[in-house]
């Protein structure tokens, strides 16, 4: 028998030991007590989630509770108001800021109050896209938070214009 064969006959002779063992009986253990319990009726979270977190769902549509007028002072919300620079206006698919507006791109919506997507900008003769998060506060604050390394720092908080 040549060389090269008896490394592939000792793995052959293993794998058969491997899988003859495979074969055997299993080892009898001590009943389980809770085995025989009833099943209770609780939804188990699937491993790795957090069951008071919802899951993602794509959005082509600024959620509607977050849709109308939304200033950072009151005078933002004053319509005779012309330099109302805070003045931030949503509808269905569009951010209309001062001197630019941001249309939605691809985003995701987690629940009834929070928006994290990607905006396409265009204002003052220049286009750019930015992440951001709009994240509802209670009924009369949006919290608009712009992300990544050319954003403005920190969260902006509106409240809703009557």
């Amino acid at each position: 028998m040549s060389r090269a064969r008896m490394p592939v006959l000792a793995c052959l002779a293993t794998l058969a030991l491997a899988l003859s063992a495979c074969d055997a009986a299993p080892e009898a253990t001590a009943p389980d007590p809770a085995a025989d319990a009833p099943a209770a009726d609780v939804e188990t979270p699937a491993p790795n989630s957090d069951a008071s977190i919802p899951a993602a769902q794509p959005v082509t549509a600024i959620p509607a509770a977050m849709q109308g007028r939304w200033g950072m002072t009151e005078a933002d919300c004053d319509p005779n108001e012309p330099a109302n620079k805070g003045l931030m206006t949503i509808d269905g698919t569009t951010l209309t800021f001062y001197e630019s507006v941001a249309e939605i791109g691809q985003a995701m919506l987690a629940g009834d109050n929070a928006l994290r997507g990607t905006f396409d900008y265009e204002g003052e003769g220049m286009q750019w896209s930015r992440d951001l998060t709009l994240t509802l506060s209670g009924p009369d604050t949006l919290v608009l938070e712009e992300i990544g390394d050319d954003a403005p720092p920190g969260p902006r908080s509106y409240s809703k214009c009557n």
